[in-house]
């Protein structure tokens, strides 16, 4: 059985698929912009002694933004910036409003997340879950 589409049918799927594309590549430039600045403010603030100095309050000073290195193992080879810290590698997109990226950030001594995630992307609204995770502390 040989499949036929008509005109209207094969209009419609390439119109899909320009839409998809259209929205993937939205993802690709704007997505990809909006995720970072949400990177940014989420992990803005930290402590260096946080958890681990019993004197309250705890100050909260600016994390500093270092150029990404994956960190399997904070126990390593590989030393870590000055806590607190945060960094993130750029970022694939994968799909409409969907994101790769990986991050490694240490807002307090107690308080670290190094892995892979996926960033669901919506316009200005962001989402991320772990999708692998090296270490945590």
């Amino acid at each position: 059985m040989k499949w036929k589409l008509t005109s209207s049918t094969k209009r419609a799927l390439w119109s899909g698929v320009g839409i998809y594309m259209g929205l993937w590549t939205i993802t690709g430039t704007l997505g990809l912009l909006q995720v970072d600045r949400a990177f940014d403010e989420e992990f803005a603030l930290g402590s260096p002694v946080a958890l681990t100095s019993p004197s309250p309050p705890i100050q909260k000073v600016p994390t500093s933004r270092v150029h990404y290195a994956r960190i399997t193992d904070p126990g390593g080879k590989t030393s870590l910036p000055g806590i607190p810290f945060r960094s993130r590698s750029i970022g694939i997109p994968v799909g409409p409003f969907l994101i790769l990226d990986e991050v490694c950030v240490a807002t307090t001594p107690m308080a670290a997340f190094s892995g892979r995630r996926l960033v669901f992307w919506f316009f200005g609204y962001t989402g991320w879950m772990p999708l692998k995770t090296w270490w945590t502390a």
